[in-house]
């Protein structure tokens, strides 16, 4: 029996995995798309000098001060929060898994792991759906995460106004049953 249950919790695991490699090329990839700004070349600075004679030099100047972008920082920011998270849920569940699975155990220790594990399954699940109903109050990026009674939300804006906290809050309590005094909301740009 012990067999099968280590078998599926390696199958969980290798799922979580894949899914944080697929957000992780997601995020890579979608921020690779932006547009990219070229540095102009000797031939295209000839070439446009060519037609349009009357410039001056220190319009050339203004025209090689350009550079490459690939990606914004902002967002690694918020892929490795999500790493970080994802990376420590998995710890926390190899170790209850090992603890239900050890014989030397009591069966009250095997309820009381379960009962945790069970939790922490629980929260993984919402994660996505908080997350996106935060990100619909106009945020560019949102993660949560949630440690026994208390969440944290972090959010990609310049500032969030007391409008947005209380909104926050709200959707976090009324989703979770967290109590508002025990979410903490904070911001990157």
């Amino acid at each position: 029996m012990s067999f099968f249950v280590v078998k599926k919790e390696k199958m969980l695991l290798s799922a979580v995995m894949v899914f944080t490699l697929m957000i992780l090329g997601y995020y890579v990839l979608g921020n690779l798309e932006q547009p990219v700004e070229l540095m102009p070349t000797e031939a295209t600075l000839q070439s446009e000098q060519e037609q349009k004679p009357n410039e001056t030099e220190q319009d050339n100047q203004d025209m090689q001060g350009g550079q490459v972008i690939l990606y914004d920082s902002t967002a690694d920011n918020f892929v490795n929060l999500r790493l970080t998270r994802d990376y420590d849920r998995s710890q926390e569940l190899d170790v209850l898994r090992l603890t239900m699975a050890n014989a030397n155990v009591t069966a009250e220790e095997i309820v009381k792991a379960k009962s945790v594990y069970d939790n922490i399954l629980a929260t993984a699940n919402i994660e996505d759906d908080l997350e996106e109903e935060i990100m619909a109050l106009g945020f560019g990026d949102c993660v949560y995460m949630e440690t026994g009674e208390r969440a944290q939300v972090v959010v990609q804006a310049e500032q969030v106004t007391a409008e947005q906290y209380l909104q926050i809050v709200d959707i976090v309590g009324e989703i979770t049953g967290i109590a508002h005094k025990n979410i903490e909301v904070r911001y990157y740009n």
